[in-house]
């Protein structure tokens, strides 16, 4: 007790000394049991101080890519052992859709089973092929060696060498032209030919897209073999194209090609160079340049988003909620000292418009645009073999923001960079795939066409037509009826309103339990004519059969007895 009041009397004075006092006498100290826990933490009032960065910086610097289509910076390697073939392939972004297909991977829960998946369709028109490169290998990397152009170039592929088309003098690749018609011109050019293949380490081409309204005749006009005259129209100047058919290739505005140069692998140079002057002013289609379940990798520019925050660009964790001057922001960008900003502290900037390559997409399907085939056209290029509805992969509708894809396609899997009608870079794998994913082979059951604008229900119009045709089906017949013939009620003759031909009797008028007037007898056999409907086969087309006037529909099987039908 004595304690007690001596511990009380320090603790007036100071903190401290009731510190000594109580530590001085211990006995006054009972043990006591700390209460159990809960469970559930206390919400926090702070933010973390720790957390991983936000935002990859194998990617810097986010800025606007220079070029709209995507460059292929490396090239698969070389196999001589194989034969001669393109390495990649230019196409059009169209939209997405998604596909039932059964899984084929054993050992995983989920093979033999159904999988929907979401698929991108990429338009891939053919590749006109206008020139040849050989590349030389220096010390310091390949270097070119020379260029062939060929003879005829299209109208959209030379735009993409003019700054304003519309003013220009439309010369260009003039002098080139004639060397592949005087005898000194082909002389050289078999020279350079020669000497590509004793020279040059590789060999690429000079293709261009087909995007304008029009298709030049070098589709189908095939170039003359050197040494051999080519024709040359008195209606054609030097440098300029062949007449043009009127075919609609894709639904764009523009009228500049994409130009690209692809390497070529497989065989020897001499075979490469051959090759390529071969398929000189000729299509390449995109069915000889990929195969069905290969592995791809997909090259493009991601779509723009404009100037964004740092929260949206990098996704750093907002601010909370009384921050001063605004919390989307980061709290600290770097110490005092460096007197700068780190490349790695996340900062607001430009958002989208990036060079993207990605890796490993799978090709679900190459489809075959619109052809004919004994004189019909064929559209069935969304048939599988379980759904063999005749059916475009082409949604109702059209893709949002695109339109109709009536060329060739590819399917591929998942979602790609780019936005709608962006060109596209297919290039071949860098790698030699080995892997049961990349090595099983896709087979599809059922390719979505439902439209893409809301939610899709039918998957072609003609599904469409059946079912929306009632909803569709003009009026009750009895609507069309003249007023005369619709109000009389008393029994006797209802003749035509217009010329006064005896039709029906009021015998039959109500004998359908229906407080419509609606008849099952006519007085003579020619009172009335019907005629079949284009648009509503459970319906004939009924008139007078004096005069023609149209008095209504007659429908099968709704009469008062079975099989008996009512006009």
């Amino acid at each position: 007790m004595e304690a007690l009041k001596t511990t009380e009397r320090l603790s007036r004075v100071s903190g401290s000394f009731l510190w000594v006092g109580l530590w001085a006498h211990p006995t006054i100290f009972t043990r006591v049991t700390p209460a159990p826990t809960s469970t559930f933490s206390c919400p926090q009032s702070h933010r973390k101080f720790s957390a991983p960065r936000h935002g990859h910086l194998g990617f810097l610097p986010h800025k606007r890519s220079r070029r709209h289509r995507g460059k292929v910076k490396t090239w698969p390697r070389d196999d001589p052992s194989r034969p001669v073939h393109l390495t990649a392939f230019l196409g059009y972004k169209a939209g997405m859709t998604h596909t039932l297909r059964e899984v084929h991977r054993p050992g995983l829960k989920i093979s033999k089973r159904e999988e929907v998946e979401a698929v991108t369709i990429v338009e891939t028109p053919p590749l006109v092929v206008v020139g040849v490169v050989g590349y030389v290998a220096t010390p310091r990397g390949l270097r070119s060696f020379k260029t062939i152009f060929a003879e005829h170039l299209s109208d959209e592929c030379r735009r993409r060498f003019y700054k304003d088309w519309h003013k220009s003098k439309k010369k260009a690749f003039t002098k080139a032209c004639k060397r592949w018609r005087d005898a000194d011109g082909k002389k050289q050019l078999q020279k350079d030919f020669a000497a590509m293949k004793k020279y040059c380490k590789v060999i690429r081409v000079i293709v261009h897209t087909q995007v304008s309204p029009v298709t030049s005749a070098h589709t189908q006009l095939a170039r003359s073999p050197l040494g051999s005259p080519s024709p040359t129209p008195a209606s054609r100047s030097p440098g300029k194209c062949q007449p043009k058919n009127t075919m609609k290739l894709l639904p764009f505005r523009q009228k500049k090609a994409h130009i690209m140069e692809i390497q070529l692998n497989g065989g020897t140079v001499a075979e490469k160079v051959a090759w390529a002057q071969a398929r000189l002013e000729k299509q390449v289609p995109v069915h000889s340049v990929f195969s069905q379940s290969e592995v791809i990798d997909v090259i493009a520019v991601t779509k723009g988003r404009g100037i964004k925050g740092v929260t949206s660009r990098w996704h750093t964790k907002k601010l909370p909620r009384k921050t001063h001057k605004g919390l989307r922001k980061v709290a600290c960008i770097g110490a005092w000292h460096p007197a700068r900003v780190g490349c790695s502290i996340a900062r607001a900037g430009q958002k989208g418009y990036h060079h993207r390559t990605e890796l490993n997409k799978k090709i679900y399907r190459i489809g075959r645009g619109f052809h004919k085939e004994d004189g019909k056209v064929v559209k069935n290029n969304a048939s599988t073999s379980y759904d063999l509805t005749d059916k475009s992969i082409t949604p109702l509708g059209g893709f949002p923001h695109y339109g109709e894809v009536n060329n060739d396609f590819v399917m591929l899997k998942g979602c790609i960079a780019g936005t709608k009608k962006r060109v596209i870079t297919l290039r071949k794998s860098l790698l030699v795939h080995h892997s049961r994913r990349a090595l099983e082979n896709i087979e599809l059951k059922f390719i979505d066409t439902t439209s893409k604008f809301g939610h899709g229900r039918f998957q072609t119009a003609q599904e469409k037509r059946v079912f929306m045709r009632t909803l569709w089906a003009k009026p009750s017949p009895e609507t069309l009826w003249p007023g005369t013939l619709r109000l009389l009620c008393q029994a006797g003759v209802y003749v035509c309103a217009k010329c006064g031909y005896e039709l029906f009797s009021s015998r039959s008028k109500y004998a359908h339990s229906s407080p419509w007037p609606a008849f099952t007898e006519t007085i003579h056999a020619d009172s009335v004519a019907k005629r079949p409907e284009h648009n509503r086969p459970e319906a004939l087309k009924v008139s007078c059969g004096k005069c023609g006037n149209g008095l209504g529909h007659e429908f099968l099987n709704d009469g008062p007895k079975k099989g008996q039908s009512r006009f």
